[in-house]
């Protein structure tokens, strides 16, 4: 399963092979670990950026990265059997210089 495709807009980014997506995801995403799992891939998978819960029941993320590292990272969300992810709408951002992954509160 790709949740990512290159397009020349995410190829204009800063160093080789990195992107920065922000992706909204709608489903069971609350209270269920979401956040802090996104955490712990991001950190498995050395990807930067933070996610944050959002007032409608989303949950919003910011990942920067290789585009297989969060594919990856996505695809094992899916497989979490607490979280149910029923859509998942997602937009390119040009990359910061940042280091590290936070959970936003």
């Amino acid at each position: 399963m790709r949740f990512f495709e290159p397009n020349s807009q995410s190829m204009e980014s800063s160093s080789s092979n990195t992107v920065r997506k922000q992706i909204q995801f709608t489903g069971t995403v609350q209270g269920v670990g979401f956040r802090y799992l996104v955490q712990q891939l991001a950190r498995h998978y050395h990807i930067s950026g933070w996610v944050q819960n959002q007032w409608d029941g989303s949950v919003i993320a910011q990942l920067q990265g290789p585009p297989e590292n969060i594919n990856k990272l996505i695809e094992k969300l899916y497989e979490d059997r607490y979280i149910q992810i029923d859509e998942i709408k997602q937009k390119t951002l040009p990359t910061q210089i940042e280091a590290g992954f936070q959970v936003r509160y």
